[in-house]
């Protein structure tokens, strides 16, 4: 029997609006045309790969925000590509509505697009495959849907596409969840999944093959690591997977921690020291100030982009720190008034507490010292 050489991608929003990100307009322009950078690469590879066939599990674009020049721009990848059949389930950010591009316009003839909103299966006999897939038309499914799929037994390899989500439990998810047990009993060779951005395979007992590409290139600081694809070859002994590195650029959060002895410049060549230049030149930058800081030090995000503008492609910096109090002063000068009783209580707390929860409590000793002291409360 032939093995079947696949490429599985998905979650690449293209056209993306980065609504979740302090980007300036044209940043945000940037971003989009390498994420089409990317989507061009991610063609590259399944053609000199040679791979039969190419799945995108949903996501492939913004609804709200595509535009026709992007579709086009798609559509001039597909057409280099005749020979590979591309298989598009959409997922909830490119459900296909009835304004859809995916129902409007005239997609290359190798492309074949799910767009019912129950179960379907194509075959491919010159493969001895069968590529089941089901396709979003609305923007929230609370329904665990993959438990309806009714997989024939036969002869042929059973691989199924899907945009749903293993970390949500019924009931509360609305990106269509998917159990376990669901997996297990959906008898599929192998489960390419969308919605998860990080690359990831499904923890399982038993026969389950079932894996999360993950976004080709991350969205926000909430993806750090590797992004890319899987080039996966199935065949009746089963699914070997390999990750494939395709990102431009990687998201990196960090802390700094400062004193309120340090000037701004201090500060400053301290975050430049934090990282390799050729590191920073590349990639984007979010930075955590912790410590205790000198009121009379300017910590905005703005400042520290006009002043570091030439030595990061982009940086971020949100303010962590505390005011520079001496907590043990304050209770003693302010024995039998509000903040030295507030800052004794507060302490007290703070000492009984571990983990999270203190460092909550002692963000809330500031603030409320901020207050009583009459300063100016900046949310940190």
């Amino acid at each position: 029997m032939k093995e079947i050489k696949f490429l599985q991608t998905g979650d690449i929003h293209l056209e993306t609006a980065f609504t979740g990100q302090n980007f300036s307009l044209e940043m945000a322009r940037r971003r989009r045309n390498e994420i089409k950078e990317v989507f061009s690469r991610i063609i590259k590879i399944a053609e000199e790969s040679k791979v039969d066939l190419i799945l995108i599990t949903g996501d492939l674009f913004e609804h709200k925000f595509v535009t026709k020049s992007v579709i086009r721009f798609m559509q001039r990848k597909l057409l280099r590509i005749p020979h590979i059949k591309v298989f598009i389930t959409p997922g909830d950010s490119d459900p296909a509505l009835a304004d859809s591009y995916y129902r409007t316009f005239c997609w290359p003839k190798n492309v074949h697009i799910f767009l019912e909103d129950h179960w379907k299966y194509v075959d491919l006999p010159h493969l001895n495959l069968r590529v089941y897939g089901f396709g979003w038309n609305q923007w929230e499914i609370k329904k665990p849907l993959l438990r309806e799929l009714k997989i024939e037994s036969g002869n042929c390899l059973n691989l199924v596409m899907l945009h749903g989500d293993t970390f949500g439990r019924l009931g509360e998810s609305n990106s269509l969840p998917i159990s376990e047990s669901d997996l297990r009993e959906c008898k599929a060779d192998y489960v390419a999944l969308g919605h998860i951005h990080q690359n990831h395979r499904v923890p399982s007992k038993g026969k389950i093959i079932a894996n999360y590409a993950g976004s080709p290139e991350p969205l926000g600081f909430g993806e750090p690591g590797e992004h890319g694809v899987l080039m996966g070859v199935l065949s009746k002994k089963g699914v070997n997977l390999k990750f494939l590195s395709t990102a431009k650029r990687t998201y990196f959060e960090n802390k700094f921690r400062i004193t309120s002895e340090m000037s701004i410049k201090d500060i400053c060549n301290g975050i430049r020291d934090s990282a390799k230049k050729e590191d920073r030149m590349h990639h984007l930058y979010r930075l955590k100030l912790t410590g205790e800081k000198d009121e009379a030090v300017n910590l905005s995000n703005e400042v520290f982009q006009e002043l570091l503008k030439d030595d990061y492609f982009y940086l971020e910096v949100k303010d962590y720190t505390n005011p520079d109090y001496d907590l043990e002063a304050v209770i003693r000068e302010n024995l039998h008034t509000a903040p030295g009783i507030f800052t004794l209580k507060m302490k007290e707390e703070i000492d009984r507490e571990k983990g999270r929860e203190r460092e909550v409590i002692n963000k809330a000793l500031y603030y409320g010292l901020d207050t009583l002291l009459g300063k100016k409360v900046s949310l940190r």
